[in-house]
């Protein structure tokens, strides 16, 4: 299919009525195109190419570390997004995900999913609280000394420097 590289949004799913659906729906509500690709289907040529956002449907199960995987080497994705993910997520299925920028439970409504979309494409991330958290507590407990190596040279005020040695202790700014 020659026209996957020109979608906005690949939809990684099984091709079904449901699914078409759901493409007809989120193109009618975002200024995105998208092109739905089954599960079984896929290959690791159909990522390369533009810039696109790839929707992974949860609910299939079917070789999903590989489709993780593939996502990870391709050069034209921006964003992840994990449709239909469960509540609870443990921490490694978080990170297994390069370049996530949302997730999606499966009792969402269509407008906050398209509302989600549209938000990413315009660099947001689309992530419950839950999450946010999770990944906060995993880089505050875990060493980041490598970051040390890179020294970026930035103008703060005085108020800026403080707010930012408050949150860095994990308190709020308020």
């Amino acid at each position: 299919d020659s026209t996957i590289n020109k979608s906005n949004i690949i939809f990684i799913t099984n091709k079904n009525i449901q699914s078409n659906y759901f493409k007809s729906y989120v193109e009618s509500h975002v200024p995105l195109l998208v092109t739905v690709v089954d599960y079984d289907g896929l290959e690791s040529e159909m990522l390369m190419g533009e810039e696109f956002i790839a929707l992974v449907d949860l609910s299939v199960k079917d070789n999903i570390d590989w489709v993780a995987s593939a996502l990870a080497k391709s050069e034209g994705l921006t964003a992840v997004v994990l449709l239909n993910s469960e509540q609870d997520v443990e921490f490694k299925e978080l990170v297994k995900w390069k370049k996530r920028h949302g997730c999606v439970g499966a009792r969402d409504d269509l407008e906050s999913v398209c509302n989600g979309l549209l938000s990413i494409s315009q660099g947001e991330n689309w992530l419950p609280r839950k999450v946010i958290n999770q990944l906060l507590s995993f880089y505050q407990k875990n060493d980041s000394s490598y970051m040390e190596d890179e020294v970026i040279q930035v103008d703060l005020t005085r108020r800026e420097i403080e707010i930012l040695e408050t949150l860095k202790t994990g308190e709020s700014n308020i």
